[in-house]
């Protein structure tokens, strides 16, 4: 079994080098870098091995209908161990922190993604209204830990 250490990181230059170092390309690049600008209120779990970025989970403290709320900004898995529970993991971190802080945890996933859809379902969450967010359909799915 592969040892993996998941940390916190709560550093501008940290959470905007996670996703620059171990996917250069990512789309979600662009929001990890957007989200460490207002450090106060982000942070991330980092998987590593050997000092090698597997994954990640960027989070952002929010109010979600006056609740307080994490948000989910972006998870990402190295793709060659992808399927392999790595993912699964770093939500399952979100999760804990928002149990633990009695937080919703929320996230919006394209409606017509259809694997992300079922991996937040598989792991507790629940769909929300569509919406259209930058011309793109949009599901909003919450995890609710005194629900859940």
């Amino acid at each position: 079994m592969m040892r993996i250490k998941i940390s916190l990181v709560k550093t501008a230059i940290g959470i905007s080098n996670i996703f620059n170092e171990a996917w250069p390309n990512a789309d979600m690049l662009k929001s990890a870098k957007k989200m460490s600008e207002p450090l106060q209120n982000n942070f991330a779990f980092v998987a590593c091995k050997n000092d090698r970025v597997l994954g990640a989970i960027i989070l952002q403290e929010v109010t979600c209908d006056t609740k307080p709320a994490l948000f989910i900004g972006g998870i990402g898995v190295s793709p060659e161990i992808q399927s392999h529970g790595l993912g699964g993991m770093l939500l399952n971190q979100a999760k804990n922190r928002a149990s633990a802080e009695r937080k919703l945890c929320v996230l919006q996933v394209p409606s017509d993604n259809s694997r992300a859809m079922n991996f937040y379902i598989k792991h507790g969450f629940k769909n929300l209204t569509p919406n259209m967010n930058f011309n793109i359909p949009i599901t909003g799915m919450l995890y609710d830990p005194l629900t859940s």
